[in-house]
C-alpha cells in the first residue's frame, strides 16, 4: 500500500503532475475504501493526498458519478488547459472495451473534478468495432482545445460509422463548450491512426501526456 495511505485504504494509486505550474513535480495519490453496503464495490468517495513540491501537504476529498466496482487510477497527466497547470486524468470504470474517465484540475488549493455546466464531465476511451471514442489537445487562436470524438456503427453492420466531434475549452476547473461537428466515416478512416480520426479509441494530447 502506498506510504501517503492510511490502513484502512482498499487500494492506492499514486502519479507524478505539475499540478500548480511551479515548475516542479507534484505528488498525486488516489486512494478508496470499500463500500459499507457491498464490500464488492467502492465508496463513490475517494481521497486526494497531495505532496507539493513545495513539500506542503493538501488532502481533499471528489465524489465520483456513482460507486466503482473496480479500483480508481490515475492513468495519465498533461496540460489540458495551458496554463502551465497539469492536469489529472483518473480512470473510474471500464467495460469489456471502453475505459471512463474523469479529469482533475487545480482550483482554490485543491486538485477538483472538471465539469461542464455544473455536472462531473466523463470521457470514454477506446472501444471495439461497434464504436469508439477518446479525446486529443489541439492549439488554435493561441488557446488549447481539448476535442472529444464519439463513432458509433450503424446496425446494417456497412461499417461506416457516424461521429460526433466536439470542441472545448479548460477554464480553471471547468469546461466551457465551443463547437460541435458531425459526420460519418467508413471504418477504415476512422481506424487510421494518422488521419483526423486518431483520436478515436485512445488519448492524444502531446507533448505532456504521459502513461507513465
Amino acid at each position: 500500500m502506498d506510504p501517503f495511505a492510511p490502513a484502512e485504504a482498499a487500494c492506492a494509486s499514486r502519479g507524478l503532475a505539475d499540478i500548480d505550474g511551479d515548475g516542479g513535480a507534484d505528488t498525486v495519490v488516489l486512494w478508496g475504501v470499500r463500500n459499507s453496503n457491498n464490500d464488492h464495490w467502492f465508496d463513490p468517495t475517494w481521497h486526494l493526498e497531495i505532496e507539493l513540491s513545495s513539500g506542503s501537504r493538501v488532502p481533499s476529498l471528489i465524489l465520483l458519478p456513482r460507486a466503482p466496482t473496480y479500483p480508481v487510477l490515475i492513468v495519465a497527466e498533461g496540460d489540458i488547459g495551458g496554463d502551465g497547470r497539469e492536469e489529472v486524468f483518473i480512470q473510474f470504470d471500464h467495460g469489456a472495451s471502453t475505459r471512463s474517465w474523469l479529469m482533475l484540475a487545480w482550483g482554490h488549493g485543491a486538485l477538483r473534478l472538471v465539469t461542464l455546466d455544473g455536472t462531473t464531465m466523463g470521457f470514454g476511451v477506446s472501444g471495439s468495432v461497434t464504436h469508439g471514442s477518446g479525446f486529443e489537445c489541439r492549439t488554435a487562436d493561441d488557446k488549447t482545445h481539448l476535442i472529444t470524438t464519439l463513432a458509433i456503427g450503424l446496425p446494417d453492420r456497412s461499417y461506416f460509422y457516424p461521429w460526433t466531434e466536439t470542441d472545448y475549452q479548460l477554464v480553471g476547473t471547468e469546461v466551457r463548450f465551443v463547437a460541435e461537428r458531425t459526420g460519418t466515416a467508413p471504418l477504415a478512416e476512422v481506424n487510421d491512426p494518422s488521419g483526423r480520426f486518431r483520436r478515436f479509441w485512445g488519448a492524444h494530447c502531446p507533448p505532456r501526456l504521459s502513461f507513465d
